[in-house]
């Protein structure tokens, strides 16, 4: 049976808070009365939350310097993990591989030795089939972040006391959002190749507040886009029969 609530007192450690996902995040998990602790890079982005969002629990940490043992203390007091920091506009190898991979990796074993036990990752469609490419832009552009992820995927797919889902998008943007998806194991490629598969931001910060507790996605890897017509389905009905696809 799958499990969607909408409120919880599980309090979530989000990484990415001042990114474009994040902040929509932060505005829905406040909606459903999920307490947050927000990581962000600078004081400047912490001012900003706190005075933008009235959040006032806020870590500051730059990715590409944490320890494990500095996720450790973050994750002090949390429950669950929603790990929304990106970084595949960048093509500087080093960056990426330090950021998608190496603190992915931190951060998924601190989670562990915490004893956390819900995961939620933003991945990107394509990075663990080629030809998928051809229709998302997000891998194709970006070899570096595409191999990254996916071995960052699969560090996070080994650990057996995680319930983790990752949410492998389309190319996200930030338009307002249709409300219906698709979400499978699997989608398949435009055959043509002339429709680039898109997610809005609004919607994929739905379905991961609407996945929190949604048992059918524990130790899921699942892939999302925006969808049309009749098969396309609303992201709450999307995620319930998600077993049923």
């Amino acid at each position: 049976m799958v499990e969607l609530t909408s409120e919880s007192n599980n309090k979530v450690f989000l990484t990415g808070a001042h990114g474009r996902t994040g902040k929509i995040l932060l505005v829905k998990l406040k909606q459903y009365n999920h307490p947050v602790r927000a990581m962000v890079r600078t004081e400047e982005e912490k001012k900003e939350l706190e005075e933008n969002y009235q959040l006032k629990d806020i870590v500051v940490g730059d990715l590409k310097k944490l320890s494990e043992t500095d996720f450790e203390n973050f994750l002090d007091g949390c429950q669950v993990v929603i790990d929304a920091a990106g970084v595949y506009q960048s093509t500087n190898s080093k960056e990426i591989n330090l950021v998608t991979y190496e603190s992915d990796v931190r951060l998924v074993d601190a989670a562990v030795n915490k004893g956390i036990k819900r995961y939620i990752t933003i991945s990107a469609l394509g990075v663990d089939h080629p030809e998928m490419q051809e229709s998302c832009n997000i891998c194709k552009e970006n070899k570096t972040f595409a191999n990254d992820q996916l071995e960052a995927d699969r560090h996070l797919r080994k650990q057996q006391t995680l319930n983790y889902t990752i949410f492998r998008a389309g190319d996200l943007n930030d338009d307002s959002g249709t409300g219906k998806v698709y979400i499978k194991p699997k989608i398949q490629m435009n055959q043509e190749r002339k429709t680039i598969h898109q997610l809005s931001r609004l919607d994929l910060a739905d379905a991961i507040i609407h996945s929190l507790d949604a048992n059918n996605l524990f130790r899921k890897t699942v892939e999302i886009i925006n969808g049309e017509g009749q098969s396309a389905l609303p992201i709450t009905q999307a995620i319930e029969q998600f077993e049923q696809i």
